[in-house]
């Protein structure tokens, strides 16, 4: 019957609505729960993915193509987690936040094969570089340079795409891939400035100076000798070491030095160009020495950077290349025995007894020791990087480029040497020893110093500050007397500008008398030395002469240790106005390092009366460090007692 039939259609159709909604309800909550598990997973993804792409990056600055390699397959894993969760592929047409979805994996598979392209350039260059300069390859290097460039410049899109899909799924990924994206577009201004740095139709001029620290200068070490390189379109077209006498025997303006250096020379040259503690201001300075010499003069040849490179580097890199066989001076040169052997045939040797130039031996030495450098395993190559990388962070290697853009990037990697610049509105204080041997020798071999600052924070907002620096010198059992001398060190303090001192022991005074009459010789004034020493001022009381230089106030006195002894120079000075005493309020300390010194720093920050430090929850905040790094910069915040 009809009637029969539509009651069962009508049973059967509240049975299908009713496992409909059944169905529908269960799937809702699975889907709920699964969006959730989506939510929580896309959450941990984004962080683990954030994570891998600051580790690339740390890895590509610091030239480590495994770990970035690493940072991208962990990056790749969290990705293929997220695509393949069940929610994507059932709700990707309903939900407006998951309907986006495919793109913004588009544009990470896009980024991270970017990314991809670039750490297989740079892992090739680095294994390349240095043999296609010296094996005249140079078009080589540039080719594979603009390769880079080009994929640095398709990584920078496909970041900012990414970084428009994360902002549009309320990911925080956005924010990361533009840090990230600014970073590497700084990397590809540098880049784009060494290809055209490159490619320019003239030879490009570097001085790679060759800093001997155990005879420290403000700048790191004496320059001894230096190499002139050219590269012509990446290629090494001339390579030859000179001594740094050579140039200034040829430099006919007559210049005025700096008043301590007088004690050991009448007019200033390229040799003693490395008086500034700015590397800098130094590097230029050394430029311009060179380029008044005759010997370049006359060629009209212009240095455009300049390396610096200490002793230190140089045995690091025997330590990889092996030892060098030097048959003519019976000789066989390794990292333990380079700096004795090297300095006892220039002080005493037998090119210096005939008249010959006594750093003939360096001329000999180079071209053996770039060839091996040249031919190098890839292992070998793995571990000069590490060490390189060392040194760099301990200001043995400094580079300079008259190339503003290069200039910029050089300094932004820490290469560069320079001097920190206090910011305006500073809250903090700031610190550089700064030594330089003045007729000692090559005493600086044995010498060891300690650096120890106590600063007391008042509730006034100065820091009142005591300095210790000790230096040890063991170099009384050697038997060449440039390593016996006495320590002569002129030392200088740089503080911030309102530090003023109000206790000094330990110092010397020395009475310098100009030798010769430079006025009437018609010596030139350097602007550079002007514009600081017009600002000394004798401090009578102290022996101590006050001076600015570099935004900075510096108290420059001399400080002489005999072979065997130890001695301590002890300083008291206040910075008014280090911070403004409230809960919250920021505070840094600044220490900048000099290159080629050996020793400790140690640090003591205390907090004014009824303040603690928030980082280490205490009152007292310290620092120690037996190898300190070209910079120390120390971040804190007050924090009131309750």
């Amino acid at each position: 019957m009809p009637g029969a039939k539509f009651y069962q259609w009508k049973k059967r159709g509240k049975q299908f609505l009713l496992i409909a909604f059944t169905v529908f309800g269960i799937l809702t909550v699975i889907s709920i729960f699964g969006l959730i598990d989506f939510k929580n997973l896309a959450d941990s993804s984004v962080s683990a993915i954030s994570d891998g792409f600051k580790d690339f990056a740390s890895s590509i600055a610091a030239l480590q193509s495994q770990e970035a390699r690493d940072s991208l397959a962990n990056i790749k894993k969290e990705i293929d987690n997220l695509k393949s969760h069940p929610a994507i592929a059932l709700w990707s047409n309903l939900i407006p936040q998951l309907e986006s979805s495919p793109e913004l994996f588009k544009d990470l598979d896009a980024f991270t094969g970017a990314l991809e392209s670039v750490n297989k350039n740079l892992e090739y260059l680095k294994n390349n570089a240095f043999n296609f300069i010296v094996n005249q390859r140079g078009e080589e290097l540039i080719k594979n340079l603009n390769e880079l460039s080009g994929n640095i410049a398709a990584a920078e899109k496909n970041g900012a795409n990414l970084q428009n899909a994360a902002v549009s799924l309320n990911l925080a990924l956005g924010e990361d891939i533009w840090g990230f994206s600014a970073d590497i577009n700084k990397a590809k201004q540098f880049l784009d400035a060494l290809i055209v740095w490159l490619s320019q139709p003239k030879a490009q001029n570097i001085a790679i100076i060759f800093q001997n620290p155990t005879e420290i200068r403000p700048a790191g070490g004496f320059a001894g000798s230096y190499a002139e390189v050219s590269l012509n379109h990446g290629s090494l077209s001339h390579l030859k070491v000179n001594d740094i006498y050579y140039p200034d025997k040829f430099l006919k303006s007559k210049i005025i030095p700096p008043k301590p250096l007088q004690l050991i020379t009448p007019s200033w040259g390229a040799r003693d160009a490395a008086w500034f503690f700015d590397f800098p201001t130094s590097a230029g300075k050394t430029i311009s020495l060179l380029e008044e010499s005759d010997i370049y003069k006359e060629r009209s040849m212009k240095f455009s950077a300049v390396v610096a490179l200490n002793i230190y580097v140089v045995q690091s890199i025997l330590d990889i290349i092996g030892p060098i066989n030097l048959p003519d001076y019976d000789l066989v040169i390794d990292k333990n025995n380079f700096l004795p052997e090297i300095q006892r045939e220039v002080e005493a040797g037998e090119d210096k007894l005939a008249g010959r130039n006594p750093k003939r031996i360096l001329e000999v030495l180079t071209p053996i020791f770039f060839e091996k450098l040249a031919g190098l395993g890839d292992e070998q190559k793995r571990l000069l990087f590490e060490k390189f990388k060392n040194h760099s962070l301990a200001k043995d290697i400094m580079i300079f480029s008259q190339d503003p853009l290069l200039e910029s990037y050089i300094k932004s990697v820490g290469l560069g040497g320079e001097v920190f610049n206090l910011p305006k509105q500073f809250a903090g204080d700031y610190l550089a020893v700064v030594n330089a041997n003045i007729g000692g020798g090559k005493s600086d071999a044995f010498i060891d110093q300690a650096i120890r600052l106590d600063s007391k924070l008042g509730l006034d907002g100065a820091a009142n500050n005591f300095l210790t620096i000790e230096r040890s010198h063991s170099g009384q059992g050697q038997k060449d007397w440039w390593y016996r001398s006495m320590n002569k060190n002129y030392i200088q303090i740089l503080v911030p500008v309102n530090a003023a001192l109000s206790n000094i022991s330990g110092n010397v005074y020395r009475s310098i008398k100009s030798p010769v009459n430079y006025q009437q010789k018609n010596y030139k004034v350097d602007s550079d030395v002007r514009s600081i020493e017009t600002t000394l001022k004798f401090l009578d009381d102290f022996a101590v002469e006050e001076l600015f230089q570099f935004s900075k106030k510096t108290f420059a006195t001399w400080f002489d240790v005999k072979a065997g002894e130890k001695k301590k120079l002890e300083l008291q000075y206040r910075n008014a106005n280090a911070i403004s005493v409230a809960d919250g309020a920021k505070y840094r300390f600044v220490f900048d390092k000099q290159a080629g010194v050996k020793g400790g720093l140690e640090l003591h920050i205390e907090a004014p009366a009824g303040y603690k430090w928030r980082e280490n929850d205490n009152h007292l905040f310290n620092y120690s460090n037996k190898n300190i790094p070209a910079r120390v910069v120390i971040n804190l915040t007050l924090k009131e007692e309750k």
